[in-house]
């Protein structure tokens, strides 16, 4: 390097030295006349070789510049490197990553698309593909629906190979949807059968000819915790299983799911007698629903999912009773109401009540009625402490008819339909009825022990009489609580439903101050279309 200052040193000393005699010469002679051209000549050709000398120093400065820059663009690179290592994200241990991954990684299906989470995971870097690899359980939840894939043979197997590869020892949580006697489904069922003692929760919509394919898990479900079987009813009666039996024995069933059951169908071989939670879905026949019960002696939650209930017939016309403690009901277009089964049945251990219209759904309220509610909640001796009442477009009538019944309750939700333009139930009636008048003493109070409450409401709504219904019944004092014989409100739920520009209503601020007095307050808007 000081060797190449030098050489531009002189060249610029040079340059300095014949810049004089130059003007001189272009000077002489009136500036017309050049006397000496053999010395211009000289000059020239030594300027010109100044010149060159000068573009090849300059040259190979831009080269170590090159190199400088190059040897720069390294050292960012081990900065980039050395910051990754410090990056927030390398503070977690691989355990909750790992975790991280699972709420990621809920499930890897083959439909109309093949999707495998995990995989994305393990193409970000060495490190997460390792974690990926090593964690059995990204890989253990599989959804095959044969019904919307047209992937072939080679696709489907891949996927689902690799799945039960990666995800030994994990438990399996399995759905298959299966219509057809193909290559595909044959390969599908064979290979899950194998590994049937790893099956955790399983659902199946498969024909009756699968079905007969699965014997060899019979006496092999070590794990198997819950069970669905065809629940969106894809099957006539002809292609119906005829048993069950091979579900049997499985020690740790608790949970079953079963759609619409067909006569020829032997469902009595399920080790009823240790199942806790009941589903059914789209049943018809009332008296098919209590001989199912009654086979379930240990049930203690019951959900009836789109049933349709026909009239009792005479062989089921006294009480049925069961000791069940939760019970979910979701109404069906068709025929939705309930009241046929509350006219016979007796619960007198329920204590979770949950009523409810899908969200897609609506009904007109001449199609149903809950006037056998209160009657079935007297006659069951029950005690209500939870009811949710979501979408059901009860007026404020019928609703305070059946909280009168419910003196124990302590959780209430309800939610008003999406699709009404005005609050049928929440009205100004039911949240005055609801608040608590201080200056006065009852034996008597009306829903003395609630201590939550979550509401869905159409905006615009009496918030006025809201926000005094949760203010008469936040009572921190345990003596005057005492007192009053009405217990304190600790959680409340208020969902807005809005159509337009949000309003910017301060009467619900009240709501929201007291939660730094250690009420669990939440409000949110939800805007409609």
């Amino acid at each position: 390097m000081p060797s190449q200052s030098n050489n531009v040193g002189s060249v610029s000393e040079s340059v300095q030295c014949k810049k004089s005699s130059i003007l001189d010469t272009l000077r002489a002679n009136f500036g017309t006349y050049t006397s000496d051209i053999t010395h211009a000549s000289q000059c020239l050709i030594d300027a010109e070789r100044d010149v060159q000398r000068c573009d090849n120093e300059i040259q190979k400065l831009e080269a170590d510049i090159v190199s400088l820059r190059n040897q720069q663009q390294k050292i960012y690179r081990r900065i980039d490197q050395y910051r990754s290592l410090l990056a927030p994200i390398r503070k977690l241990p691989p355990e909750v990553l790992g975790r991280i991954f699972r709420l990621i990684c809920f499930e890897n299906s083959v439909a109309v698309k093949i999707d495998c989470p995990a995989i994305h995971l393990s193409h970000v870097c060495a490190g997460w593909r390792d974690l990926a690899l090593t964690t059995p359980s990204l890989w253990s939840r599989i959804s095959i629906d044969l019904f919307q894939s047209l992937h072939d043979l080679s696709q489907v197997r891949s996927m689902l190979n690799t799945c039960l590869a990666l995800s030994k020892p994990s438990p399996l949580f399995l759905h298959l949807t299966i219509i057809g006697e193909t290559k595909v489904a044959d390969s599908v069922l064979r290979s899950v059968v194998h590994h049937c003692a790893r099956w955790a929760k399983v659902r199946l919509d498969i024909g009756a000819s699968h079905f007969n394919k699965l014997s060899p898990i019979k006496g092999n479900l070590p794990l198997l915790h819950s069970l669905e079987v065809n629940d969106f009813r894809l099957f006539v009666p002809l292609d119906s299983p005829g048993s069950l039996d091979c579900f049997s024995p499985a020690p740790r069933l608790r949970a079953v799911a079963l759609g619409k059951i067909y006569s020829p169908i032997d469902t009595r071989t399920l080790p009823w007698d240790q199942i806790s939670d009941l589903k059914f879905h789209f049943f018809d026949d009332l008296g098919h629903v209590n001989d199912l019960l009654r086979l379930a002696v240990q049930a203690r939650s019951v959900t009836l999912s789109h049933c349709i209930m026909k009239d009792p017939s005479s062989n089921i016309t006294e009480n049925f009773t069961h000791t069940l403690e939760s019970l979910s009901v979701i109404l069906h277009e068709i025929a939705p109401d309930p009241s046929r089964c509350f006219r016979v049945w007796t619960m007198p251990q329920l204590n979770r009540l949950h009523l409810s219209i899908r969200e897609t759904d609506y009904f007109s309220r001449d199609l149903y009625t809950f006037a056998e509610l209160p009657w079935f909640i007297r006659r069951s001796g029950c005690t209500i402490t939870t009811l949710s009442l979501v979408n059901l477009r009860l007026s404020e009538v019928e609703v305070i008819a059946l909280l009168q019944c419910l003196t124990s309750l302590t959780d209430l939700t309800i939610h008003e339909h999406r699709a009404d333009k005005k609050n049928l139930s929440l009205t100004p009636t039911l949240l005055q009825k609801m608040t608590v008048d201080h200056r006065t003493t009852s034996s008597s109070r009306f829903l003395p022990h609630l201590n939550k409450v979550d509401f869905r409401i159409h905006f615009p709504f009496s918030t006025t009489n809201l926000v005094s219904m949760v203010h008469s019944r936040w009572i921190l004092d345990d003596i005057d609580a005492t007192e009053m014989g009405v217990d304190c409100l600790g959680v409340v739920k208020i969902q807005v439903l809005v159509r337009g520009d949000p309003p910017m209503d301060p009467l619900l601020r009240p709501l929201l101050a007291m939660k730094a007095r250690g009420l669990q307050c939440m409000v949110s808007l939800d805007m409609l279309v």
